[in-house]
């Protein structure tokens, strides 16, 4: 293909956000499931400063999938993975994070001790255990047999989303 040029994921996005915007400077935060592998690791979280037609990288977050399984559920710092992790769990599915969403809103976040047991914030990023937390919210429905709320377990999710992506945003 002639003209062809290939760029990454994340500035991809951004460059969607950006450029489809009324704004001519703005900053760009993507956070997603996964982004590009670079080297051993996979975009979580970037960050740009967009002036003009140039879009620059101000900072950038990876993760890595250090688990046998070699899935996407074991990435780790993937704000996009815990939401995903969290769907699948609830029984919707591998693209159920609409459905979870939607849910969120008839739960009481009872579960955001047990999520957030996962999840620790530095200065500058926030280190997630997924595959911890998988494993822990599997223990949680296993045991509980369907007498944990899945409304409940969205609402969860849907506030310390909210929360994670709050703290980017500053």
């Amino acid at each position: 293909i002639e003209n062809y040029i290939n760029i990454g994921h994340h500035l991809a996005h951004a460059a969607h956000a950006f450029f489809s915007s009324p704004y001519s400077e703005s900053a760009i935060l993507v956070i997603d499931g996964c982004g590009d592998k670079l080297d051993d690791q996979w975009e979580t979280v970037s960050l740009y400063s967009a002036t003009g037609n140039v879009i620059s990288l101000v900072e950038k977050i990876t993760g890595k999938i250090e688990h046998s399984t070699n899935t996407i559920i074991s990435l780790s710092n993937s704000i996009g993975v815990l939401y995903k992790n969290v769907s699948a769990m609830c029984g919707f599915g591998p693209f159920g994070e609409g459905t979870l969403m939607g849910l969120a809103s008839y739960g009481k976040p009872r579960y955001r001790g047990e999520y957030m047991r996962f999840i620790h914030t530095t200065k500058k990023k926030i280190e997630i255990d997924n595959i911890g937390l998988y494993r822990h919210l599997n223990k949680i429905i296993s045991k509980k047999s369907g007498q944990y709320k899945v409304e409940d377990m969205a609402a969860s999710a849907q506030d310390v989303l909210n929360n994670l992506i709050l703290y980017y945003a500053k």
